[in-house]
């Protein structure tokens, strides 16, 4: 099994049955349960359930129990993105305990059962090359109204970028925000869009191709009368998780989704997590 393989699995209700605690740990936080992923961290006693521990925790933004888990797991404090340790965990769980396909049923990870949302087994095997169609990622959601689609994650490039393409539907967009580490560009697709950077007005369509600094507000809206697509790079990669977080796994075959009331407080409380800020 790759991190890849594990990432594509997070599509599914359960974790594959057969998968090891601590990975299980992992697949529940990536599915944005914490209270789950740290029940089953702290019933585990050994370096490797003491790091998953500590990241879990360091994650909610308790440092000082963090700084004791990474002690007893005999490592230094993580400065990445939480998003890059969580794969560097991952892959030393795999190695550690390596898992086939057949062991934990990842036969059954097929587009009949995780819809179009998935990527073809064979290039997941792959390390070196992806080939994905629009509409298809490693990591597919819905979230405020838009479908989103993780192309290549911070993981697959050792950090250095990410890329999502975004399907955006008329009168769309996410709460201006600030990212403290990434840099952004944003290359319409199709569609007519509104862009704030800072405090400039930017009204792009095909075509149109727009960086924006790290430290800078931003937000965009599509403010056209029909759905458009964007895609998106990050550099450094990893804020890609963060979206996905809050997210609703799905595909882009389903009708769109709307979020609950309280996806801007989920926003709110996790942007810290990854170096960013919801504007008010």
């Amino acid at each position: 099994m790759t991190c890849d393989e594990l990432r594509v699995s997070l599509h599914l209700d359960n974790p594959p049955a057969s998968l090891p605690s601590l990975l299980q740990s992992l697949w529940w936080d990536a599915k944005g349960d914490w209270t789950r992923a740290h029940e089953i961290a702290q019933e585990i006693e050994s370096p490797e359930a003491a790091w998953v521990h500590a990241y879990l925790h360091r994650k909610e933004g308790d440092l000082w129990n963090a700084g004791y888990w990474y002690h007893r797991a005999g490592k230094i404090q993580n400065k990445l993105p939480l998003a890059l340790e969580w794969g560097q965990i991952a892959s030393h769980l795999l190695q550690i305990s390596p898992l086939s396909s057949d062991e934990i049923g990842i036969q059954s990870f097929n587009t009949s059962q995780i819809g179009d949302a998935a990527m073809d087994k064979n290039l997941l095997l792959d390390p070196g090359t992806t080939v994905l169609e629009t509409g298809h990622g490693c990591r597919c959601f819905w979230l405020m109204g838009d479908f989103y689609a993780i192309k290549t994650t911070a993981e697959q490039t050792n950090g250095q970028y990410s890329v999502m393409e975004i399907q955006s539907f008329p009168g769309n967009g996410p709460p201006a925000h600030i990212q403290r580490r990434e840099e952004e560009c944003l290359y319409i697709v199709e569609g007519a869009f509104s862009v704030i950077v800072g405090d400039r007005i930017v009204d792009a369509a095909d075509g149109d191709f727009i960086r924006i600094p790290k430290g800078v507000p931003h937000t965009y809206k599509n403010v056209g009368a029909i759905p458009g697509k964007l895609l998106i790079i990050f550099a450094p990669g990893g804020i890609e998780q963060f979206w996905a977080e809050v997210g609703q796994p799905g595909s882009v075959k389903e009708a769109p989704r709307q979020d609950d009331r309280l996806v801007f407080d989920r926003l709110t409380t996790l942007a810290p997590h990854y170096q960013m800020e919801i504007c008010p």
